[in-house]
């Protein structure tokens, strides 16, 4: 009676051990992959505050950014300031010289 319950015992600890071997094979990939996407999304959110605390900081950006997108918008008459900071407002617009 002791070598088959010793025999039991062995083939218990070998099926035990290959449900284990098998449950790592099978999660261990997944569990890479869950943690990837973790890492991925971490990498977006930090990229993406990265990006708005460059923006609001950045004047000149914000300035270039207008300026280009002024392309793209017509029909639309810009006032540019001079030294004082104060527009030029049509100054000489509909005045008629050498009248």
């Amino acid at each position: 009676m002791d070598d088959l319950g010793e025999l039991l015992l062995w083939l218990l600890g070998i099926v035990v051990l290959a449900i284990l071997v098998v449950a790592l094979m099978w999660g261990c990939p997944r569990y890479n992959v869950w943690q990837q996407g973790l890492a991925g999304e971490a990498a977006l959110r930090r990229a993406e505050w990265d990006r708005q605390t460059s923006v609001e900081g950045n004047e000149s950006y914000l300035r270039y950014l207008w300026i280009d997108h002024l392309d793209k918008v017509t029909g639309q008459i810009v006032y540019v300031p001079t030294e004082a900071g104060l527009p030029i407002l049509e100054a000489g617009r509909g005045v008629k010289h050498g009248e």
